[in-house]
């Protein structure tokens, strides 16, 4: 049996054990099964409802006369007309209407706003009549932006939950002599179903489908990301070729990250030495073999915090219960789930480690930033995290609690030292995503 058939083997038997503990979360409660399906259907609901209210409540917002602006941190200064032609328009619709920052919103964020001081793109949003308006003024140029022959628009945000909006735009690109090509953060959805829920892995079928196969070109977040998408259509062919490149994230925080942490923030950072994981609580970051592995040490009387940082996610409900009833919870064991950018900067910094679990992943973002921050890493043995973390994480056996627990035993048994991992910052990454773009340098191909 191949390695990768192990691997999926066992992601597999884990996910089957999360649905099993879901199950049983549910079926603690005194509930009739009607209302156990209506739970679950409200569950998908909440989850994919949120974009229709923000609509909604930015509709409100216009006819009242109310603007939406950016934070007054998000730029330093004035923004300098593009310097290159033809035009990179860069898409940051979904993002400005959720207002998110965390995850790949994060990526957007200091992307858009680096393309943006440095004069290498303009980032826009997508009006819902087909108009491009640039999301950061600039002087002396008006707000509507009209594409020209030879321009590049990037679809650089999420849009699985908006994807009817592109069609047409991408058409406007191509009728004006355009080109378009789409950012690709992962395609965990089509390679591991059970992982998301089924509304979010119908929406982003569709996006891969008449989104991605549409586009002239692709970049992915990772080498990684980029054969696995090479790999996935050669296995489900179109017949339209898609050239696909790559470029690496940044790791640094912007001035978002300014301002006072919060005080649980400081008590963690200021107590007993900790651990720290970073990402949105959802099955495929493996938040529970994790925590089966600091429930290891703390049996054998070693004394380390583990504190996550993330929302609440889909089918985690035990998880979640596990966390905030759990005997060390608030003492060993802490979970943030409304953290500003002020307090992962200061959990980062004084962390005595990093514990990445995921099964997958399109980047590892956490990786990289703790590596920015001198956090030692310890990540599960993925080829993401082997590209990103080189020979400077420690690595552990996918989904295995005892290998994690002696991987954290070897890091506590070291002084503290910043890894020798490869970071850059986002400036550097939003210039080498604009060079790879602009000379096309896309060297796998699609099918």
């Amino acid at each position: 049996m191949s390695d990768i058939e192990t691997q999926r083997r066992k992601i597999d038997a884990y996910l089957l054990e999360n649905l099993s503990a879901e199950l049983d979360a549910l079926n603690r409660y005194p509930i009739d099964p009607y209302s156990k399906w209506l739970y679950v259907r409200a569950l998908e609901f909440y989850w994919t409802s949120s974009r229709a209210l923000r609509s909604l409540r930015e509709s409100v917002d216009q006819l009242r006369g109310v603007k939406k602006t950016e934070l007054p941190d998000d730029l330093d200064g004035e923004v300098p007309e593009p310097a290159q032609k033809p035009q990179l328009l860069i898409d940051m619709t979904p993002t400005v209407r959720s207002g998110a920052r965390t995850g790949i919103q994060r990526v957007v964020r200091e992307i858009a706003r680096q393309c943006a001081l440095q004069g290498l793109g303009a980032p826009i949003t997508i009006q819902d009549d087909g108009r491009f308006l640039r999301r950061y003024p600039v002087a002396g140029l008006s707000e509507e932006i009209e594409p020209e022959a030879g321009d590049i628009l990037l679809l650089l945000d999420a849009a699985w939950n908006e994807a009817p909006l592109y069609p047409p735009a991408m058409r406007r690109m191509k009728e004006k002599g355009g080109t378009n090509v789409v950012a690709i953060y992962d395609i965990l959805p089509l390679l591991h179903p059970p992982l998301f829920n089924r509304k979010v892995g119908g929406d982003f079928a569709r996006w891969f489908d008449e989104i991605v196969r549409a586009s002239d070109a692709a970049i992915a977040i990772s080498r990684s990301t980029a054969e696995s998408v090479v790999d996935y259509l050669s296995a489900a062919p179109s017949g339209k070729p898609l050239r696909v490149g790559w470029w690496p994230l940044g790791a640094d925080f912007s001035k978002s990250a300014k301002g006072a942490p919060s005080a649980k923030a400081h008590r963690i950072a200021e107590g007993a030495p900790y651990f720290l994981s970073v990402g949105t609580l959802e099955p495929r970051k493996a938040y529970p073999a994790a925590l089966g592995a600091f429930e290891r040490l703390w049996a054998k009387g070693v004394d380390i915090g583990y504190t996550i940082v993330g929302r609440p996610g889909w089918n985690t409900t035990a998880l979640q219960e596990r966390l905030r009833t759990h005997p060390e919870a608030g003492r060993r064991l802490n979970w943030l789930d409304q953290a500003s950018d002020a307090d992962l900067h200061l959990l980062y910094e004084k962390a005595r480690g990093t514990v990445n679990a995921s099964v997958a992943e399109g980047f590892g973002l956490p990786v990289v930033e703790a590596a920015m921050h001198g956090a030692p890493v310890i990540a599960s043995d993925i080829p993401i995290f082997r590209e990103v973390g080189g020979s400077g994480a420690r690595y552990f056996d996918l989904l295995a609690p005892e290998s994690l627990a002696a991987a954290i035993e070897a890091t506590l048994a070291e002084p503290r030292r910043s890894p020798q991992i490869a970071t850059i910052g986002w400036r550097e990454s939003a210039a080498e995503m604009v060079r790879v773009i602009r000379q096309a340098d896309y060297p796998l191909r699609g099918t």
